[in-house]
């Protein structure tokens, strides 16, 4: 009864087996000019060549860009707008060229695809004891696809938020605290610390871990950078969030570029997007505190997960796959009710693949609307 989801299991993984194999053995300058790896290449180069104060100098992203892409004529208008930390887990591909530094990447988010299958495993028992093919939904997952295509860092911030769920859940407070300053390795993240530390029973302890870890990439962020950098740091973001830097309000999965693309734009000013996107956010923080003894830890970090990528002003089509976490809790209770057969599997296949779908749609309402849905 379970054949129709397995066959679609096994076929995804074959195409993407596939694909993968195709961009190995590839000498094609595209997919590394167009990937964002390119971007996180280029940070680490300058890294590396000790000019960390000029990290956040777009002229200069440009010229290490050109340097680096001397095989092609080809080049990319985005550049690198992370943190510095970020670059730790880019460094060392840096001792290749990018054509093979990017493929090797590639490698290295396969890898991390196969252990959030392996802990999704582990953690949700429901799935491994009745839907063992749930389990591979890391591989048929279109985020996920376009991580390794574009060569994100999403799959370690899904990686991440997976070990803070797992901590939070054995109640390992300090640990959970630790781990989660590691999210705002993609900035726009950091509004996802105020969630877990709520869920925190002994707030104590999680804030001792989150002040460790926090003051340490403040300073390896320091080191890595300087000072004036980091100071200049949000007018850099402010700067090139826009077009002319590969920046697209319409291609993004928030309420403020839901309302910023919306035909509220013709009147009013950005800023007030900003600020209802930060009013409603301390509302649902406000909320989520009300509520956090009344819900499961299940259902509550469902709701924070989501919650992040509404309020984040930055989440594109790849920063979806931290829904894997909010889809494999959803998932683990369906099987927990102990449906069978076709009905089931219909449920599954619908919500692991019509859902990431709305990334071909290019439209935010509808990106925006369908996660809430699928919360309430």
């Amino acid at each position: 009864k379970s054949f129709p989801l397995k066959l679609i299991i096994i076929a995804y993984s074959a195409i993407l087996g596939i694909i993968i194999f195709a961009v190995l053995f590839s000498s094609s300058w595209l997919p590394v000019v167009s990937s964002d790896f390119l971007n996180y290449y280029v940070g680490a180069t300058i890294i590396k060549k000790g000019n960390g104060n000029r990290l956040y100098d777009a002229s200069y992203n440009y010229q290490v860009q050109s340097d680096v892409l001397e095989g092609t004529s080809l080049r990319n208008i985005t550049i690198f707008r992370s943190l510095p930390s970020v670059l730790f887990f880019i460094l060392p591909f840096t001792y290749f060229k990018v054509d093979t530094a990017y493929k090797l990447y590639m490698i290295f988010n396969v890898f991390l695809l196969g252990v959030i299958t392996l802990l999704s495993f582990k953690v949700f028992e429901n799935i491994r004891k009745a839907r063992s093919a749930l389990g591979f939904a890391p591989w048929i997952y279109l985020p996920a696809l376009f991580t390794l295509q574009r060569g994100q860092t999403s799959l370690i911030l899904t990686l991440l938020l997976f070990l803070i769920y797992i901590t939070l859940k054995k109640k390992k407070w300090f640990l959970a605290g630790f781990i989660s300053p590691f999210m705002i390795l993609k900035t726009q993240f950091i509004i996802s610390l105020p969630f877990f530390f709520i869920l925190a029973k002994d707030k104590k302890k999680f804030l001792s871990g989150l002040l460790l870890s926090g003051l340490a990439l403040f300073l390896l962020n320091l080191s890595l950078a300087g000072f004036d950098s980091l100071a200049n740091y949000s007018s850099y973001l402010a700067i090139t969030e826009n077009p002319e830097f590969g920046s697209r309000l319409n291609a993004m999965f928030t309420l403020y570029s839901s309302l910023a693309t919306s035909p509220l734009s013709w009147f009013v000013e950005p800023a007030w997007f900003f600020a209802a996107n930060g009013a409603l956010y301390t509302l649902v923080l406000i909320l989520f505190f009300r509520v956090v003894k009344n819900e499961s830890m299940e259902t509550l970090f469902l709701a924070a997960t989501i919650f992040t990528i509404v309020f984040s002003i930055h989440t594109l089509s790849f920063d979806m796959s931290l829904l894997l976490l909010p889809i494999f809790i959803l998932l683990d209770k369906l099987s927990s009710k102990g449906e069978a057969g076709m009905k089931f599997d219909l449920i599954a296949v619908v919500f692991l693949l019509i859902f990431p779908g709305v990334n071909f749609l290019n439209n935010t309402f509808v990106s925006l609307v369908l996660p809430v849905l699928l919360f309430l």
